[in-house]
């Protein structure tokens, strides 16, 4: 019995497609977690805001974060943490806050996303991330240190529900060592965008 023409391209193109979803390219794991990387639409309504404390010489912490709205627009704030009041009223203008916002170019946008993705716990809670509950995460291979700072964070906020990831230093895990590789990629991104803004704006 011959197959019609009809059947035939059927068949072919029924072949053709099973051997696409073949070479479909695997999604790529969190690093917080065993599951894929959450997709776009997961984070499309996701405020994402990334954060890091850098100790100063004289011990004193500078914090530094950049708050991305799902449209793409960036508030920045700058500011060193405060300990007590300062005993001169000189030395004030270094605990003052410096923030700015701007728009960032969709595809930086897209592959800041794409990145901050990776650190996203694999649920979000209802409760603030600073109480802790099961929306922190880590890096695999990496647990709370309650004798570490945090050292660099990004918080993602969808409606009422947060989810945290958080950096320490002393993690060694290879999961550690690429979720801090993210992490300043995101931060070299918006610096550079925040730069670019700053340059336009003289």
């Amino acid at each position: 019995m011959v197959a019609s023409p009809r059947i035939a391209s059927l068949f072919a193109l029924l072949a053709t497609a099973a051997l696409s979803a073949c070479h479909q390219p695997k999604p790529p794991s969190s690093l917080v977690g065993d599951f894929p990387v959450p997709g776009i639409y997961a984070l499309a309504g996701d405020t994402i805001t990334v954060w890091k404390r850098t100790q100063q010489p004289d011990g004193a912490w500078k914090f530094q974060a950049y708050s991305i709205t799902p449209g793409g627009t960036v508030e920045a704030l700058e500011e060193m943490e405060r300990v007590g009041a300062p005993a001169a009223s000189e030395d004030a203008i270094d605990f003052s806050e410096q923030r700015k916002a701007f728009a960032l170019p969709q595809s930086e946008f897209e592959a800041i996303r794409a990145k901050a993705a990776l650190l996203r716990p694999g649920s979000l809670g209802p409760k603030d991330p600073i109480g802790g509950y099961g929306g922190e995460a880590y890096a695999r291979g990496c647990s709370q240190d309650k004798g570490q700072p945090r050292i660099a964070g990004v918080n993602f906020l969808n409606n009422a529900n947060w989810g945290v990831f958080i950096l320490q230093p002393g993690c060694g895990s290879a999961s550690g060592r690429e979720a801090e590789a993210a992490m300043a990629d995101i931060f070299d991104k918006l610096d550079r965008a925040a730069g670019a803004v700053k340059q336009a704006r003289r």
